[in-house]
């Protein structure tokens, strides 16, 4: 049960720390435990339905084969957020089950995991601030052109391909990187890009076919469905430091949160990142009175942002 000391005389004005300072110590603790068995169980129920939908991909044609080819884009784009929740540490309780798998993911969907892991953090750190949010750094679209654009993730691909290689040519210098990790990550792109060239280079020489069909277009296809999912995530939510007000929590069907890892619960994800994705249900009940932002599905949020933020009726961000 919830010890919480906040009154509803200050409840709208309470913050995500006075909302962790009503828990209770044994609710934290209960909060942030981590187990191997929900990762290891979500992350191959997440594999058998890629596995699934490219058998379809494999067994039938036209229509039917397309479709399935989609599904498993989808699959596959949404493996960014195993990736995410392996970057906190907080999918696996065994700290080299989140490196293992975070570094297949990288490798599959072109992301170096540590420049991530830096990236990311940076983001916690600063969220919705323009001179230091990293994830600011690509502006959220304005215009219909800018949006359709942006779904294509066409710009994602590019800035995530640029810091490959930029990182492997030279030493990085971003501000969220530490000077202790520099030859690290440059080391890590460089084998990246040594991995890249087998595997291509094999590909060629063997099935150039079913890199494409299982892997590549997979994953362009996909991309806009992730696109629309993460667009949600902080779009149009306020500049401002408090983590009930700067992240929105999107309300959506079970497909949804198991293909997200639970992720639309992004106030709560935001407000406690040491909770894990299995966790945070749980910890959205403890919230959800003091959230700010929040969406009744992804159609509403779309249609919230065509109407509000491309018409340039409030600021965008």
């Amino acid at each position: 049960m919830t010890n919480n000391k906040l009154t509803n005389k200050n409840m709208l004005s309470a913050t995500y720390r006075d909302v962790l300072r009503s828990l209770s110590r044994d609710e934290k603790r209960r909060l942030v435990r981590l187990t191997n068995y929900h990762g290891l169980l979500w992350l191959f129920a997440h594999f058998a339905l890629i596995a699934f939908m490219a058998w379809a991909s494999f067994y039938f044609t036209g229509f039917f084969g397309w479709l399935a080819i989609v599904g498993q884009g989808i699959g596959l784009s949404f493996l960014f957020c195993t990736m995410h929740e392996c970057s906190h540490g907080t999918a696996f309780r065994t700290t080299i089950l989140n490196k293992l798998i975070s570094s297949f993911l990288g490798l599959l969907l072109f992301i170096g995991p540590r420049w991530f892991q830096y990236f990311h953090a940076a983001h916690h750190r600063h969220t919705q601030d323009p001179a230091l949010d990293p994830e600011l750094a690509i502006s959220k679209p304005k215009t219909w052109g800018q949006y359709l654009f942006h779904l294509t993730g066409i710009m994602i691909w590019t800035s995530n391909l640029r810091a490959l290689l930029f990182n492997a040519i030279r030493t990085p210098k971003h501000s969220f990187i530490p000077s202790s990790s520099q030859y690290r990550i440059k080391t890590e792109a460089r084998l990246m890009l040594l991995t890249y060239t087998f595997i291509f280079t094999g590909a060629v020489i063997l099935a150039p076919q079913y890199i494409l069909q299982f892997w590549l277009l997979p994953l362009l296809l996909g991309q806009p469905f992730l696109r629309l999912f993460l667009l949600a995530e902080h779009a149009g939510c306020p500049h401002e430091p408090d983590m009930l007000k700067n992240s929105r929590t999107t309300f959506t069907n079970p497909l949804v949160l198991f293909l997200s890892w639970n992720m639309p619960y992004h106030t709560a994800h935001h407000s406690f990142p040491a909770v894990p994705f299995h966790q945070l249900p749980t910890f959205h009940q403890h919230i959800e009175k003091y959230t700010a932002v929040t969406a009744n599905g992804y159609s509403t949020f779309h249609r919230f942002y065509a109407k509000r933020i491309l018409n340039e009726k409030i600021p965008s961000c």
